[in-house]
């Protein structure tokens, strides 16, 4: 049952067509008119048109979408508008602060995907703290040739903490309380027997996952958050009836297939 699940989801995924982002497009069951990584969104009664997934910014128009949604990382479609998932919750969007999508839009930030206020300030948090790092560990231009390697050491060892890693989404990884071995983008998921690289916000729903460790970021897609070891609906987690038996076990393939969905 889940390796036909899997295939299902491959299959559907590889059917990508030529169509660009902003440009017209006609929904589909499966498959889709857009090239990979770019889903048919309408809004309203608007024209259909490519959009990246996981690349609107906060308070433009939107759609729910499927696998990962159109909206920025850390943000969820709320009520046809872009927004942080805790305000979304907590206070719902400002019709006021509405951005119309439009095709010039989309095409800017297919190129230059947004990401929420809240995460791009973590962002710039932990840029100021590796750069300030690197400051206070640079080596003098008249120190000893040893003196420079092991600073060189050590350097590498502050990118480690506050950086990116190399591994790939199904690869597999270790825990780590700063930085990760993982690409931008993604982290280490432990599901107990194995530890996968994971890219954030790529889970479907059914799938096995388990927390990120902090209240900002989640292994699955848009509007879903990890609730008993399985993705499913924030909402439904709410209210305590999120599904608590996954249907798509957590493999490195099946972990790579969702990340290569974003593109």
């Amino acid at each position: 049952m889940i390796l036909s699940l899997l295939v299902t989801y491959l299959v559907a995924a590889a059917r990508a067509g030529s169509t660009t982002a902003g440009e017209l497009c006609s929904p589909r069951l499966f498959g889709s008119q857009c090239t990979f990584g770019l889903g048919c969104m309408q809004v309203g009664f608007q024209q259909s048109r490519c959009v990246r997934f996981r690349s609107l910014p906060e308070n433009m128009q939107c759609s729910a979408g499927v696998l990962g949604g159109f909206c920025g990382l850390d943000m969820m479609c709320c009520s046809g508008q872009c927004l942080d998932k805790f305000t979304c919750l907590a206070k719902g969007p400002d019709a006021n602060l509405k951005i119309p999508v439009t095709s010039d839009g989309i095409k800017d930030f297919a190129r230059d995907p947004a990401i929420s206020t809240e995460l791009e300030d973590i962002l710039v948090t932990i840029r100021e703290l590796k750069e300030d790092w690197r400051e206070r560990i640079a080596p003098s231009s008249s120190a000893p040739s040893d003196v420079v390697m092991l600073e060189e050491t050590r350097e590498a060892t502050s990118s480690n903490l506050f950086g990116c890693g190399s591994k790939v989404p199904g690869d597999t990884c270790a825990s780590q309380w700063f930085g990760s071995e993982c690409q931008c983008g993604s982290m280490c998921m432990d599901l107990g027997s194995n530890s996968f690289c994971t890219h954030l916000n790529s889970l479907p729903k059914g799938h096995e996952c388990a927390n990120t460790g902090n209240a900002i970021e989640t292994f699955c897609g848009s509007g879903m958050t990890c609730c008993s070891g399985v993705c499913d609906d924030l909402g439904k987690c709410l209210a305590g009836h999120a599904q608590t038996v996954a249907s798509i076990a957590g493999t490195a393939a099946s972990i790579a297939a969702a990340a290569a969905v974003l593109g």
